[in-house]
């Protein structure tokens, strides 16, 4: 493979990957309540 595909399909995964964490945030925001959001944190920060 040339060197300057795999670099830029590196790239292009990266970004990908990257990205597809705000799309997963922005649909946790929209589908919950602020309360729900606020119990997930607790119990993941503080869950010993």
């Amino acid at each position: 493979m040339n060197p300057r595909l795999a670099g830029s399909l590196r790239v292009a995964a990266l970004a990908l990957l990257w990205g597809s964490g705000f799309l997963w945030i922005k649909i946790a925001l929209t589908s919950s309540t602020p309360i729900q959001i606020t119990v997930i944190v607790f119990e993941v920060r503080y869950d010993q």
